[in-house]
């Protein structure tokens, strides 16, 4: 399940559309993902 967004909250679908919406296709995401008990950081970048 993704938490955030670039530190920012998803609570819901929209919220997970918007925030995509504003990304840039060359910006990086920083993702709080939420794996059974596990939540973990991911970083993805553009090549």
């Amino acid at each position: 399940m993704i938490r955030e967004i670039n530190r920012k909250p998803v609570r819901s679908v929209e919220d997970f559309e918007r925030l995509v919406r504003g990304l840039s296709p060359k910006q990086g995401v920083l993702m709080l993902i939420m794996r059974g008990k596990a939540t973990l950081f991911l970083s993805i970048k553009p090549e």
